[in-house]
């Protein structure tokens, strides 16, 4: 796979990520809503949604193409690395949108 091939994935997962983390963001917004909860944790919970589902398409694009490039094979990096990666900058994605929304 070349650079070309690769940047034609990562943008086809960078558009698929994203409408997935819309419609999944949109649904957690409503939800959280009809639980009672303040528009600005419904927020938060909704765009830390939408963030890191765009990211793990992105990762989930990259990871592979860059282990083929260091002569590792992609199938033992996708699973352990990809989740890893995802969970560890998952929390730091909903902390800051946290932060930035709720000023916590």
């Amino acid at each position: 796979m070349d650079l070309k091939d690769g940047l034609l994935a990562l943008w086809h997962e960078l558009r698929v990520g994203l409408l997935l983390g819309l419609g999944m963001s949109v649904v957690a917004f409503v939800r959280a809503l009809t639980w009672g909860s303040a528009q600005g944790l419904a927020a938060t919970v909704s765009i830390s949604i939408l963030a890191i589902v765009v990211w793990a398409n992105a990762l989930g694009a990259i990871l592979p193409v860059l282990a083929a490039k260091l002569k590792i094979d992609p199938t033992v990096v996708s699973g352990p690395v990809m989740s890893t990666l995802v969970d560890a900058t998952g929390l730091f994605i909903y902390f800051s949108v946290a932060r930035l929304i709720l000023g916590i």
